[in-house]
């Protein structure tokens, strides 16, 4: 073999590792397209099949608020994704007097301010909710009951129009007014 041939095969071997590399780079990031697609499919699958209803919303002091929220949907939502859940209130402020808005964060506990929990669950008879241990599952038809407990500088003034909006992990929500 001559030396030129040696330099042609070197040359082409060189050419053909490199092709087949960017072949195989190109192929695994179409895998993971192919994911990335499969990902954002079912969370669209999610987020249209995720109904909820809020209603029967009610308070006695101005400070801690109950209303239920009920799974109308085909989607369950997983207990340790209810940190993921947003509870907005929009109300009149009894210390200013004016409009408040107030996000409030997911708590084991109730009682605590600026904070949401559950205060009861009605017809949970499959994947029971175990709160302690963040087990469980929320599924359709189950009704849940939120307390939720303003901040002490902003309670609710009694006898005003309130606003709860309640927003699942997926994005899926329900807003209502209610009259206190």
């Amino acid at each position: 073999m001559s030396f030129s041939t040696v330099i042609v095969m070197a040359c082409f071997c060189t050419v053909f590792l490199f092709a087949s590399g960017l072949y195989v780079n190109y192929f695994i990031e179409g895998i993971d397209v192919a994911k990335s697609l499969l990902e954002n499919s079912e969370i669209a699958y999610d987020y249209v099949h995720t109904i909820i209803n809020i209603t029967d919303f009610y308070t006695e002091t101005g400070e801690t608020c109950y209303f239920n929220v009920t799974n109308l949907g085909s989607t369950s939502i997983m207990v340790k994704d209810f940190p993921k859940i947003d509870v907005v209130l929009t109300y009149i402020s009894n210390q200013t007097g004016s409009y408040v808005t107030v996000w409030l964060e997911y708590s084991d506990q109730s009682g605590i301010p600026n904070t949401w929990s559950l205060n009861a669950i009605y017809d949970d008879f499959i994947d029971p909710i175990a709160l302690t241990q963040r087990k469980g599952l929320w599924n359709p038809s189950e009704k849940i009951r939120i307390a939720a407990t303003l901040p002490s500088e902003n309670t609710l003034m009694l006898q005003k129009k309130v606003t709860v909006t309640f927003c699942t992990p997926n994005g899926a929500s329900d807003q209502k007014n209610f009259n206190t």
